[in-house]
């Protein structure tokens, strides 16, 4: 079976940066005493923005892995290690980013509200929020078919 490979692109993050940023440059420019390291700040919110903008999944060979931004954080599961596979919602307390939920065990989740969820043999989870939850999940049940 071919592999799978999907880059979710998730553009708010970017308006969420440009609007600090340009806060931290008006609150600048009318106080020119606030030290240079503020800037700083803006700099950290673009490099967050860039990681966590895209989160990458793929399905090869015998693992699941994913990733965000330019590789970092990542994560992978092996094929064998899956009990069960769903497609599942996910809600806006829940939010973005790397975390761990009650519902949906840990969720690596870059926007959008829906999440392919992988359950482990002792009950753990992890899900993976995607634009693409079918394509995922079908990949994933026939990749662990091809292992059978």
């Amino acid at each position: 079976m071919e592999g799978y490979a999907h880059k979710q692109v998730v553009m708010w993050y970017w308006a969420v940066a440009l609007a600090v940023i340009l806060a931290l440059w008006l609150e600048r420019l009318g106080n020119p005493t606030i030290p240079g390291g503020f800037s700083l700040v803006g700099v950290l919110v673009v490099i967050v923005c860039a990681i966590f903008s895209q989160l990458t999944t793929i399905v090869d060979g015998a693992d699941v892995r994913w990733m965000f931004g330019w590789g970092w954080p990542a994560g992978s599961m092996p094929l064998a290690q899956i009990a069960s596979v769903e497609i599942v919602e996910t809600r806006l307390w829940e939010g973005f980013g790397i975390h761990l939920t009650i519902w949906h065990g840990w969720l690596w989740n870059t926007g959008g509200f829906r999440a392919v969820q992988l359950t482990r043999a002792d009950g753990s989870k992890v899900s993976l929020g995607t634009d693409d939850p079918e394509g995922l999940y079908d990949a994933i049940v026939a990749q662990r078919k091809a292992l059978s």
